[in-house]
């Protein structure tokens, strides 16, 4: 829907909305690791290991932290609003107070946003992943397609598309909190239950490690944002997010694997199922392959033809295709890089994953600075990629070795290797082999086609994929050929 935002309010103003991604990724670093963490204590209450009682002690002590550090937001937001809009970014022609209470909106949204992740950590606990999925795409089509005959009939200005944007995350809040108390059993006594300190410290030191590490990771991302929201001018800012936009399709992909394997892989460890889960962990990583190499590489390689395709603007497309390529093929590369976090979060042992992203942290910073200071967004695009290239290659065969022993090469080779392999020698032959048309629908049918048959390369060399196909075959033929009751 980016192009329709486009149409309707210009670059400068979805620069904002660029802007509003990052505000709502720095209040979700506030977390301090309390999603997860309950989600994770969910799982554990299902295999046995807690009593629901302290599931309910857990939840009204996080809810009471969510409230306050909500508050403290609001109020901060509020306070510099003026030297944000006036100071920081440049606003060009949009209205200065308009902007303002934009920020406002923005931060009230990115809390109630932030708070839902609360009940969906819970939600996700109990895998009920097809109920949670239909509300994502409920309300991620009320976010972002509902709200174009609003912008079309009732206005386009930046302080009416976030109050919009608020209304909806309103709504989110009251259906995921409402689905998180179904869930929840009730307490044998029936009494009521309050804040209680003594409940977060027992999960005190799993949750410090992921608050910590979650900070990192927003440093991380963000970093080149927020520098750039300086340089740029807010129109440049908004073809810069539209590049990042299109890539961060790719981590979309990722998000709802992860909700359902990591209170999965957290119920296998718990039940000591080493097998199982060692099993799970490759399939799930041959199932991220196919789809994160196959959207990253096809991504870089036709970085402008999309743009074009899809904004049918060929301004937008130059400006945005370079640094579309580098970011799609880093986010590629972050999505595999991510799975052993999911052992270590199943293993409740963090550590090693705190001290990984600091040194993440202390390469990709410095070199998001100088470079994105001399070369742009093409300079942040470089520094991004080469990053998550050199974690993947040096940190991540050192945490397998640690909790898994001499299983790295086999993963690398077997579950990655060949996979990207056989997708990038089928997307380099398509290109060297088309010749484009000059209309965007003919342009798009090939594009498609091109997408599908990467899909399909990268599916072909994988044998979790292989498996799966050949077992819904069966399944399919057996359903064809059952005897009529």
């Amino acid at each position: 829907m980016v192009p329709m935002y486009l149409k309707y309010m210009g670059t400068e103003t979805y620069g904002l909305i660029g802007l509003f991604a990052i505000l709502q990724l720095c209040v979700q670093s506030l977390d301090m690791g309390i999603t997860p963490t309950l989600s994770r204590e969910v799982a554990r209450s299902r295999a046995g290991a807690t009593q629901s009682s302290a599931l309910w002690q857990l939840l009204r002590s996080f809810e009471v932290i969510f409230v306050g550090l909500g508050l403290l937001i609001l109020v901060g937001v509020a306070a510099s609003a003026n030297y944000i809009s006036t100071g920081w970014i440049k606003a060009g022609h949009l209205d200065v107070v308009g902007v303002e209470r934009s920020l406002v909106l923005m931060a009230a949204s990115a809390w109630l946003r932030w708070f839902s992740g609360l009940y969906r950590g819970v939600v996700a606990g109990f895998e009920k992943q097809v109920w949670q999925s239909g509300m994502n795409a409920a309300i991620a089509t009320a976010h972002s397609i509902v709200v174009i005959p609003f912008l079309a009939y009732v206005g386009a200005t930046p302080v009416y598309f976030f109050t919009y944007q608020f209304a909806v995350s309103a709504i989110e809040f009251l259906l995921v909190s409402r689905k998180a108390y179904q869930l929840l059993p009730d307490v044998s006594d029936g009494s009521r239950i309050w804040f209680q300190f003594g409940a977060m410290q027992r999960v005190f030191r799993f949750s410090a490690i992921i608050a910590v590490t979650g900070g990192l990771w927003v440093i991380v991302t963000q970093t080149d944002k927020i520098l750039l929201s300086k340089i740029l001018s807010l129109s440049d800012f908004g073809l810069f997010s539209l590049a990042t936009v299109v890539a961060g399709g790719i981590a979309t992909l990722n998000l709802p694997l992860s909700n359902a394997l990591l209170p999965r892989l957290t119920d296998l460890s718990a039940r000591a199922e080493q097998v199982q889960l060692v099993s799970l962990y490759r399939n799930a990583t041959q199932f991220v392959a196919v789809m994160a190499c196959s959207a990253a590489l096809f991504l870089a390689l036709f970085s402008r033809p999309v743009l074009w395709v899809w904004t049918g603007n060929v301004h937008f497309a130059d400006g945005a295709a370079v640094t579309l390529t580098l970011y799609a093929l880093g986010n590629g590369v972050s999505a595999l890089g991510a799975f052993p976090y999911y052992l270590q979060y199943a293993k409740g042992k963090l550590s090693l994953h705190l001290v990984g992203s600091i040194l993440y942290l202390f390469v990709l910073v410095p070199s998001v600075v100088l470079l994105a200071l001399k070369y742009g967004t093409v300079g942040a695009g470089s520094a991004w990629l080469g990053t998550n290239l050199l974690f993947l290659m040096c940190w991540v065969p050192y945490v397998h070795r640690r909790f898994l022993g001499p299983f790295h090469l086999s993963w690398l080779t077997r579950d990655v290797g060949i996979i990207c392999v056989a997708t990038a020698t089928a997307e380099v032959t398509i290109k060297s082999l088309v010749v484009w048309p000059s209309d965007r629908f003919g342009a798009g049918i090939l594009l498609f086609a091109f997408a599908t048959l990467s899909v399909a390369a990268a599916a072909a060399a994988s044998s979790f994929a292989r498996g799966a196909l050949a077992a819904a075959w069966v399944r399919f033929r057996a359903g064809r050929v059952a005897p009529s009751v």
